[in-house]
């Protein structure tokens, strides 16, 4: 019983004792610092001797002391085990605390670290994978300015969503956009018919300084007012989603190019005959085409890189259909393209 209160009251001085004002050098060796009110006694264990997370003792003592209040380090040593009431929360709390201060202080390292590290942290697996398979294309984009890859990316998810939205394009611009200025939907209505209107890249920027009397574009979006960094998000949006349309007619096919991580994807849509659609694409690497029109669907894949080729027969005009594209694994999201069929020239 002697032994067990002389444990009881050096593990009470342990966890009540002040923690390390310093923190210790992270090399996995002792400590040779003490703290003001860190007793002198050699008879207290330290924190690896006594082990409290491990020691059945501590366990069979901490049925009893789990309610501590503040005490002083005379009142410990007047402790006698056999009189304290059951405790066992307030020995666990104390304990806790004591632990992750301790943590805190001197951090644990990695067998294969000689020194507290920094770690970046790992994105969960296919958080963004499909994104990154695609965002290439974001390098290659006709914008005003240089603008963050960040932003673009967010623009090419929301246009992936509506690119094959029943929505009318400026209501589709809107939506694109509208996640990085929560709360502006009528300012950005306005700026959209700005970048409807607006043919050219050059007509942009004449309609902003004319319309809106807004300066000259800076050297970076990052640095732009928030109305340019709204005409600028709508621009890049209403870019990616053409990229993403396929208008073919009869007279004229069309060719799109998408670079991807893996290489430069290129597919060619064409009309043979009326309401016949034929798309071919070269793929990087191993992938598939999926072309859907309702309930019938036409696909095509292959294992390594080349071409493949998928249509469809007896299409109206003037009807939206959808074209997936897959490349690697199934993990990847596909990218949608909408294709229209018109009979309209280019």
């Amino acid at each position: 019983m002697n032994n067990d209160s002389e444990a009881i009251r050096n593990l009470l001085a342990w966890l009540l004792q002040n923690p390390k004002l310093s923190i210790s050098n992270p090399s996995g060796n002792s400590s040779s610092h003490e703290t003001d009110l860190e007793p002198s006694s050699s008879n207290i264990p330290s924190m690896h001797q006594l082990d409290p997370i491990g020691s059945e003792e501590v366990d069979a003592v901490s049925a009893h002391i789990s309610d501590l209040g503040l005490f002083s380090f005379e009142a410990i040593h007047a402790l006698n085990p056999g009189d304290i009431p059951a405790v066992q929360e307030r020995f666990h709390a104390l304990l806790k605390r004591r632990l992750q201060t301790e943590i805190e202080l001197n951090p644990p390292l990695f067998p294969w670290e000689s020194e507290v590290c920094e770690y970046e942290p790992e994105v969960a697996a296919g958080a963004t994978s499909g994104t990154t398979l695609w965002a290439a294309q974001l390098q290659r984009l006709q914008l005003l300015i240089p603008m963050p890859e960040a932003v673009l990316v967010n623009l090419l998810n929301q246009c992936k969503e509506l690119a094959n939205s029943s929505l009318l394009q400026g209501a589709k611009l809107v939506r694109a956009v509208e996640e990085l200025f929560p709360g502006q939907s009528q300012r950005l209505n306005q700026f959209t018919e700005l970048v409807l209107s607006s043919a050219t890249r050059g007509t942009v920027e004449l309609d902003l300084r004319k319309e809106y009397d807004l300066t000259g574009l800076p050297s970076h979006y990052d640095v732009a007012n928030q109305q340019q960094q709204m005409v600028l998000s709508l621009l890049a949006a209403r870019e990616i989603l053409q990229s993403l349309t396929l208008e073919v007619s009869p007279e004229r096919p069309v060719e799109r190019e998408w670079q991807t991580t893996e290489g430069m994807l290129t597919l060619r849509a064409e009309l043979p005959q009326v309401g016949h659609l034929r798309i071919q694409g070269m793929l990087p690497c191993a992938g598939s085409l999926q072309l859907n029109a309702g309930e019938t669907v036409a696909t095509s894949q292959r294992s390594d890189s080349g071409c493949v080729s998928v249509e469809l027969f007896d299409l109206e005009l003037n009807q939206p259909y959808s074209l997936e594209v897959r490349l690697m694994q199934e993990e990847h999201s596909p990218l949608v393209f909408a294709v229209s069929l018109t009979t309209q020239q280019h």
